[in-house]
């Protein structure tokens, strides 16, 4: 028998959950993360072919993830002017907030990383067909 989800219930990979600042009321961004991601690529490089670079995605691609989240939204973010993009007053009020947030994101990650390699220095000793190669991570001054 198939067990029924709550609607309530995260979807993760689809659903981003996150609770307010006094724990009461929970909050839930219903928007794919992938499609802000993609935006915010598009928009900082006016293209979608650029964006698509970036995020490793081929242009189809990214225009089905735009498409997605102006439908989520019921907005228009972005127009085609010739072979650049032209942000909608939505679009350019979304994308400096969404390339801030995605900057402190990746800025708490580079932290998270930097501070793990403070550690002891560690080798690891690898015979390969005759040859050794050593492998190690260490922190840098």
């Amino acid at each position: 028998m198939r067990k029924h989800r709550s609607p309530h219930a995260p979807v993760w990979g689809r659903t981003f959950l996150w609770g307010s600042m006094d724990k009461k009321t929970p909050y839930r961004l219903t928007i794919p993360l992938n499609a802000l991601r993609a935006f915010e690529a598009a928009a900082r490089h006016r293209s979608i072919k650029e964006a698509a670079l970036e995020l490793g995605m081929t242009p189809s691609a990214v225009s089905h993830q735009l498409r997605g989240l102006e439908d989520s939204l019921s907005l228009t973010l972005m127009r085609r002017v010739g072979p650049a993009l032209e942000l909608t007053e939505a679009g350019a009020r979304l994308a400096p907030a969404l390339t801030a947030g995605f900057t402190q994101i990746i800025e708490a990650v580079g932290d998270l990383k930097h501070d793990r390699g403070s550690g002891p220095l560690w080798w690891a000793t690898t015979i390969l067909t005759g040859t050794v190669r050593q492998v190690g991570r260490r922190r840098q001054p």
